[in-house]
């Protein structure tokens, strides 16, 4: 249930076409389905996270609604970012109601973190541990946050502070950062540390940095937001490549004792999996990384031929996320609340953000 909401007129000179173009980009790219309401409203709801669109005289009326106060700063940048394809104009001029922010400061929801260590997890998977005098914030509203770091060492970071839209604004040129959204594997509050799991890969800014970040050296972050709240269900599938195996892990944690069904992770080795992942009643399957891709979705067709799953979840590359998706819809049958299908990255598009 969200507990942070605010609303804005976002003025556009078509308030029905504003309306059009995002219901068709986010339900076509990231498989979120609007109930369409009598009023002609468009609305979306998902673990806490709300958004309300209607078109109206003076432009869009947008309502949102997120767990907490963070939460909102990542829709209302995401808004603020279609809105500006449109019309850069408007997205400068949106005004939220409510506005906890200031212009000119850093985000409620951003820190600097430092590093703690640096290791492999297993073959192909590195985990770096940061630290925090207050991480608490970090346990609660969800399990993604922003990374963010400079794309060259030899200059300082410049951080974001927020605009008067609602939203950060990120430095430009030779400050501008390297920011993507990773998930939280573990959130240790008394201990004031964090774990972040990222694949490691050849000419990657975040997974270079991964693999050799120094004890002390720091790191920006905005979050957390995103959490996957599995609904009452008796079967699973769940699926995930490197990039999303941390996120299947924090979704293990919350299934109910004696659920059944099956998770499908990328991994070198058939026991890392089993190492990797909480303790679960849940059949585990390996998948090579180098065969991932190709194989997934033929290995979740067989998995869930004979007993259909009343949840599934996939994370990991953005075609095999469109695939999935479909799968779990027309083939599983499975309604909006009972599957998600998110894409972490997309092979060939550097920087890549869901």
């Amino acid at each position: 249930m969200s507990v942070a909401t605010s609303e804005t007129i976002i003025p556009v000179s078509d308030g029905r076409s504003a309306m059009a173009h995002f219901v068709d980009h986010l339900e076509a790219e990231h498989g979120i389905v609007f109930e369409r309401r009598t009023d002609g409203a468009f609305r979306f709801e998902r673990d806490g996270m709300q958004l309300e669109l209607q078109p109206e005289r003076r432009g869009l009326l947008v309502r949102i609604g997120a767990p907490t106060e963070g939460g909102l700063i990542f829709m209302k940048e995401g808004l603020a970012k279609h809105v500006a394809e449109m019309d850069p104009a408007a997205a400068a001029n949106i005004r939220w109601r409510g506005e906890t922010a200031t212009e000119g400061e850093f985000p409620l929801n951003f820190k600097v973190l430092q590093v703690v260590r640096s290791r492999e997890v297993f073959a192909g998977l590195q985990r770096v541990t940061l630290a925090h005098h207050d991480v608490s914030d970090l346990a609660v509203g969800g399990v993604h946050v922003k990374l963010m770091l400079p794309r060259t060492t030899e200059r300082p970071p410049i951080w974001p502070r927020m605009s008067a839209n609602g939203t950060p604004r990120w430095p430009e040129g030779e400050d501008k950062l390297h920011a993507r959204l990773v998930t939280l594997r573990h959130v240790r509050v008394g201990a004031g540390e964090v774990d972040i799991d990222l694949v490691r890969h050849d000419g990657g800014l975040i997974s270079d940095w991964a693999c050799h970040a120094g004890a002390g050296s720091t790191v920006g972050i905005m979050g957390p937001a995103g959490q996957t709240l599995p609904p009452p269900a008796d079967r699973v599938f769940l699926a995930a490549d490197g990039t999303g195996i941390a996120a299947l892990a924090r979704l293990i944690e919350q299934l109910r004792a004696g659920i059944a069904g099956d998770a499908v992770v990328a991994v070198p080795q058939d026991d890392d999996a089993e190492r990797y992942l909480p303790e679960t009643g849940l059949r585990l399957h390996a998948i090579h990384p180098s065969r991932f891709e190709s194989e997934i979705q033929e290995v979740a067709r067989k998995l869930t031929s004979a007993l259909r799953p009343q949840y599934a979840f996939f994370a990991g590359e953005f075609q095999n996320a469109q695939d999935l998706r479909r799968f779990f819809k027309k083939e599983l049958c499975l309604d909006k609340h009972s599957q998600i299908s998110t894409a972490y990255w997309r092979r060939g598009v550097e920087g890549f953000e869901d």
